[in-house]
Order: structure tokens, then C-alpha cells, then sequence
């Protein structure tokens, strides 16, 4: 908070009134809680300064609140330092760190090593164990990095992705024509690799007049010319664009989840000793799970059976559903290769490998229900 009195030039003295406040009114429920986690994570902002965000989350009332209590700038990127400020950032705002009981971050060594990553470095100055648990959306990030990796047909077409972007961002070319607006692949977020998938399937009218035009242009540079003809070449990408289209789209259930929001935003009269709720100053803010099991307090048992009935057949059907799709890509890698033409024979397995997950959200998030 002295920081932005000193630095924030935006910031008014109501604006850093109400974030104490708001900090104070945490710091209450936090001493009420029996524990709490820590979840940190960095990024660099436009000036290419490292911003390590630092979030506590913990049990109010038998629900889970979370609230994003600082932004430390890191000056160095090593886990004794993050370590150190992270610690010094909890002691300043009142948190014991006595009160860990688990730390969240992602899989980088600086942050998870056994021996010298942040997690151990915490558990040794706090003096007791404090269990680490690697991100799920991290987790999720890489198990689809790894498989758009090893099936060898999604490999080439995120690289023609990555081509056809570069292509289309030539001075000649984004001047001379109407490019097609495409997303650049971001290894950083998995999501990436949806968004990019779509804008090509969305844009693939677009995309091929525009490699035909340029092929064609005999007034463009020779190397122009051929990249374009090249990328024109692989026309086939788009069929396998469509179908990594159909697969990928199946984690957005789960991404939706993963990056609901969870926690209270207070909005305070002229009252400077807020400390606890009061009625018409409070907007509560939950994450969609804690909705659904609101809603579920009301159901009664007939509609209890019935949602799991619904639940039963729908999985049933996504068994059949999925024998079906495995068989019809079989069937159509059997003729495919009889023709000899390029065929997705890995394709049944990428689709298990997505598909299966997302059947297993979607009977977690039935079960809230009952």
C-alpha cells in the first residue's frame, strides 16, 4: 500500500482506502480460518520486469475463498529471493506462515525442486511440512503440449500454423493484400493451441485465395512465390485443422473451470471500521461449483434419481459414442491406406485421450447435483 501512495499517481486516496480495507477485511477471515494456502505464479509485464502474483486461498463457512493479496516485482529469478519475498510479503500484510498448510505452483524447478526449488526452501524456513501440489491448469498445459507433440500429423500442422502466421506478417504481403487475421501459437498457454486451430478452420476460404494470389503474382519476390506454393501445397491441413478442432474443443469445460473465479468483492459505505459482512455492502462472487451446490441443497430425492438417471444414460452413451468414432476412424484409415493417400491412424487415441477426461468433468459436475 505505500507503494502505490508513493508511485500510483492514478490512484486516489478513496482507491487505497477501500484496498486496506479490503486487505483488513481478508486478514479477518484468514485468522478465522484453520489454514491456508498459498498459490504463486510470474509473468513479466511490457517493461520486462518479472510480476509475481501471490494469492491465498482458504475455507470460510465450508466454502473456499481465494483472493489475490499483492504483486511483487522480482529484481532476481532465484528461489532463495522468491522464496524471501514471498515470506516477508505474508509477514507484512499480519499472515503466519505457521498457518500453511499446502503450496501451489507450477512445474518450473526454480519453483518445485525437490532440494532447492521455492517449495522446499518454504517447508525448511517455516519448519514443517507443507505439501506441494504442481497446478492443474499447468498440468493440463503440458498433457496437451505432449500430445499435439507426439501425433506426428497435429505436429505438422501447428508447424504449418507457425509458418502460414509468418507468412502472412511479410511487408510485401500484409500490404499488398487483405491477410486473413490469425492467432500466433503461444507455448505458454495451452488454450493457444484451440484459438489457433480455429482462426485457420474459420479462415480457410480466406487463407487458400490469398496463397493463390500471391503464388500467382509474378510481380512478387521469387522466395514469395515458393513459400507461398509450399503452403498452398499442403491443402490437406485443413481437414486436419477440423478435426483438431472437434478434439481440443472438448477441455473447454474443464479450462472453464480451472480459471473460475472464487472470492468476495466487498463494496464499503463511509464506514472505516468495516470488519465483517453487512447487508447491501457486500457483492459476493463465487466460482461456478459453489452455485451448483447451492442449488443442489434444494433438490428433492425424485429429482435427485432422476438427474442421475440422466447422468447414467448420458454415459452410456458417450461409451457407445466414442466405440463409434474409434471404429469409423478405423474403417477410414483402412481405406485411406488402400488408396494410398495420408491417413490419421493415431487419431482414435488423441480422441480417447481428450474425450475421456472431459466425461469425467462432466460426471464430477453432474454428481454436485445430487
Amino acid at each position: 500500500m505505500e507503494n502505490c501512495k508513493i508511485h500510483a499517481r492514478g490512484a486516489t486516496l478513496s482507491c487505497v482506502s477501500v484496498q486496506i480495507r479490503c486487505l483488513k477485511s481478508t486478514q479477518v477471515f484468514v485468522h478465522e480460518a484453520p489454514g491456508l494456502c498459498i498459490k504463486s505464479d510470474g509473468t513479466r509485464d511490457r517493461c520486462n520486469i518479472e510480476n509475481l502474483s501471490v494469492v491465498i486461498r482458504f475455507v470460510q463457512n465450508s466454502v473456499p475463498e481465494e483472493h489475490l493479496i499483492g504483486l511483487i516485482e522480482l529484481n532476481q529469478l532465484d528461489a532463495e529471493y522468491i522464496c524471501n519475498q514471498i515470506l516477508s510479503h505474508l509477514s507484512d500484510l499480519g499472515y503466519s506462515p505457521d498457518n500453511l498448510v499446502c503450496q501451489c505452483y507450477d512445474g518450473a524447478s526454480v519453483m518445485s525442486g525437490g532440494k532447492g526449488g521455492v517449495q522446499a526452501l518454504m517447508q525448511n524456513k517455516v519448519g514443517k511440512y507443507i505439501p506441494y501440489v504442481h497446478c492443474y491448469n499447468h498440468q493440463l498445459h503440458l498433457a496437451v503440449v505432449h500430445a499435439m507433440g507426439s501425433e506426428p500429423l497435429a505436429k505438422k500442422f501447428f508447424e504449418w500454423s507457425r509458418s502460414l502466421n509468418s507468412f502472412c506478417h511479410r511487408h510485401y504481403v500484409s500490404n499488398t493484400y487483405d491477410t486473413p487475421t490469425l492467432k500466433r501459437l503461444l507455448e505458454i498457454r495451452w488454450t493457444s493451441h484451440y484459438d489457433v486451430t480455429k482462426s485457420i478452420v474459420n479462415n480457410e476460404e480466406v487463407i487458400r485465395e490469398l496463397l493463390r494470389q500471391v503464388s500467382d503474382n509474378d510481380t512478387a519476390a521469387f522466395e514469395i512465390n515458393t513459400e507461398a506454393c509450399g503452403l498452398l501445397k499442403k491443402q490437406n491441413v485443413f481437414n486436419t485443422g477440423k478435426f483438431l478442432l472437434c478434439v481440443l474443443g472438448a477441455l473447454k469445460p474443464a479450462n472453464a473451470i480451472l480459471q473460475a473465479q472464487s472470492g468476495f468483492v466487498h463494496c464499503w459505505g463511509g464506514d472505516d471500521n468495516f470488519t465483517g459482512h453487512s447487508e447491501g455492502d457486500e457483492m459476493l462472487i463465487r466460482k461456478p461449483v459453489s452455485d451448483v451446490e447451492n442449488l443442489a441443497m434444494n433438490r428433492s430425492p425424485l429429482m435427485r434419481l432422476f438427474i442421475l438417471m440422466i447422468l447414467f444414460i448420458l454415459s452410456i452413451l458417450f461409451i457407445v459414442g466414442i466405440s463409434y468414432l474409434v471404429k469409423s476412424c478405423q474403417h477410414l484409415n483402412k481405406r485411406r491406406r488402400e488408396d494410398g493417400s495420408n491417413c490419421p491412424d493415431r487419431f482414435q487415441h488423441l480422441l480417447l485421450s481428450f474425450l475421456l477426461p472431459a466425461h469425467a468433468w462432466m460426471i464430477w459436475f453432474g454428481t454436485l447435483y445430487l
